[in-house]
């Protein structure tokens, strides 16, 4: 429950497509064989030999989220003239010409690869890395859902408005302030303290509260379910997030 409520980042069919992705990249096929359950006795895919445990599921989160970032990040203009193939000059024109698909794709599949860790870890913790992981999908879908509604889509306006307050706040500090003052507020390493510190106090709580209200809600709760769920966890998940932003 606490891993699920904290886990970390459009609709519900895109939660569908990840977890069938995530089945793929971490249930291979071993031997198909005939079912008679099937019309015109067709295969299913048969994986008692290929057993789905945490080491597989860490291994299989790191590539799936490794490459993903790889995808999204640009390349800078050296990397470019030293490899100026037209494959990577594709992708590049691709990944820029749809910057924000890219970025909900890449929010999307990092928070359904956090739920999926998220499971692997409580398996590890009660039995250890060899143990078999059922991975519950729905609850990864929900979750992945969840995150995108709460988190990912309002961090992208969140992060544009900081921008743009940022921007006014520079200028208008120059405009007022003694230049040593106006120096030292605006200065890079304390205009990125004041986002931090803002984001912390005000996205962060807002998203946290979301977050908690809508997984409640989307396991079937009712307005008071996702308040009591709000109200029990939010101070852990909310120290949480400063933990590891810290």
């Amino acid at each position: 429950e606490r891993i699920e409520s904290h886990g970390c980042h459009i609709c519900a069919e895109s939660g569908k497509y990840i977890s069938l992705m995530w089945q793929a990249l971490l249930l291979p096929c071993a031997h198909p064989e005939p079912t008679s359950s099937q019309p015109g006795g067709g295969k299913h895919c048969v994986t008692a030999t290929v057993r789905l445990t945490p080491a597989r599921i860490y291994a299989g989160t790191a590539i799936a989220v490794a490459a993903a970032s790889a995808a999204v990040i640009p390349a800078g203009p050296t990397a470019r003239q030293q490899s100026p193939g037209a494959v990577r000059a594709a992708l590049r024109a691709l990944r820029l010409d749809n910057d924000m698909a890219a970025l909900l794709a890449h929010g999307a599949l990092a928070d359904a690869a956090a739920d999926v860790l998220a499971q692997a870890v409580a398996v590890d913790s009660a039995r250890g890395r060899t143990a078999t992981a059922d991975l519950d999908w729905r609850r990864v879908r929900r979750s992945t859902l969840a995150a995108l509604v709460s988190d990912d889509i309002p961090f992208l306006l969140w992060a544009r408005l900081l921008h743009e307050a940022s921007h006014r706040y520079v200028l208008a500090a120059r405009r007022v302030l003694s230049p040593p003052l106006a120096r030292a507020l605006t200065h890079p390493a304390s205009l990125a303290a004041t986002k931090a510190l803002l984001s912390q106090i005000v996205y962060e709580s807002a998203t946290a509260v979301a977050y908690l209200g809508l997984q409640a809600y989307m396991r079937g709760g009712g307005a008071a379910e996702a308040w009591a769920e709000v109200r029990a966890k939010f101070w852990r998940v909310w120290v949480d997030g400063l933990a590891f932003f810290s």
